[in-house]
């Protein structure tokens, strides 16, 4: 053919020509461990867990934390995370040795709510007891294994246990504000400055329910609330000076913002540290006046 230049050029103009080149840049920062205000506490329970013996273990099922702002069927996404589950998981998985609990990863169909029939909850919404039976001995053999292994006695029994939780506030206004301002001038007779200041400070609350329950029996046995304030701060500089014809001005802010999703972490790091003084029996009460990071 006599036009190929011609034809490509056709094709340039009708489907568009571009030419872009992208520069990837890595990230700068490394991964840190993450920590919330409870950090040293969750680090002091997890000892005085590591020293506590009891003739007792525990499997731990995670069932669910979910944002409770929104209606569960909701076509809209509330505010918060949705790994509660995940945080909640790893939170007790950190404080917990497997010799003393197993923190469940999938819940087993016959503690699910939803269940129905031979493989799930019987018409008094608990698990079939013969189901029961056979799970809870083959992880007791499990957690014996363990023990023995680490020479420890064996536990004499297992209790099964289901965690239900919910965030059922999230302020979407201010609880508060407070502020406040400074100006202060001055004049001479080479010129005139002024200097203002200002600084305000917002907080909102979030709030987690968290329930431990005995699915055996489908009975909750313990329940908390916790409230948390997490705060949006700000400070503000401005000189400003004029000498002879000139102008000068200096600007400076500094604001501070707690998330709303470390306020959720550190909501669910609250809620480990007390189940586990719930199963432990009060061995970890001291930890509680850890000084926070």
């Amino acid at each position: 053919m006599k036009f190929p230049g011609l034809f490509l050029l056709l094709l340039c103009v009708l489907g568009g020509c571009s030419s872009n080149q992208v520069a990837f840049q890595n990230v700068s920062s490394v991964p840190v461990n993450t920590t919330t205000s409870l950090s040293n506490v969750l680090a002091c329970t997890k000892e005085k867990i590591a020293s506590h013996n009891q003739n007792t273990a525990y499997l731990i099922i995670v069932r669910e934390v979910v944002d409770g702002t929104v209606r569960e069927r909701s076509t809209s996404d509330g505010p918060l995370g949705d790994a509660g589950v995940h945080q909640l998981q790893g939170a007790l998985v950190s404080l917990l040795n497997s010799e003393k609990a197993i923190v469940v990863d999938n819940q087993p169909s016959m503690f699910s709510k939803y269940s129905r029939g031979s493989t799930g909850l019987n018409k008094f919404g608990v698990p079939e007891s013969e189901a029961q039976v056979t799970y809870k001995e083959s992880m007791l053999n499990y957690v014996n294994a363990i023990r023995t292994g680490k020479g420890i006695r064996a536990a004499e029994s297992i209790v099964v246990l289901t965690i239900s939780g919910a965030f059922t506030r999230i302020d979407s206004a201010n609880l508060s504000n407070d502020g406040y301002g400074l100006t202060l001038g001055a004049n001479g007779s080479g010129g005139k400055g002024e200097i203002e200041f200002g600084k305000s400070v917002s907080k909102k609350v979030i709030s987690l329910s968290i329930n431990l329950i005995r699915p055996m029996l489908n009975t909750i046995i313990k329940s908390e609330s916790f409230d948390l304030e997490f705060y949006n701060s700000s400070k503000k500089y401005n000189v400003k000076g004029t000498v002879g014809e000139v102008d000068l001005g200096l600007a400076l802010s500094n604001t501070r913002i707690e998330s709303m999703h470390s306020a959720q972490q550190t909501l669910i790091d609250a809620s480990a540290i007390w189940l586990v003084e719930n199963l432990f029996s009060g061995s970890t009460k001291s930890c509680l006046t850890t000084q926070h990071v």
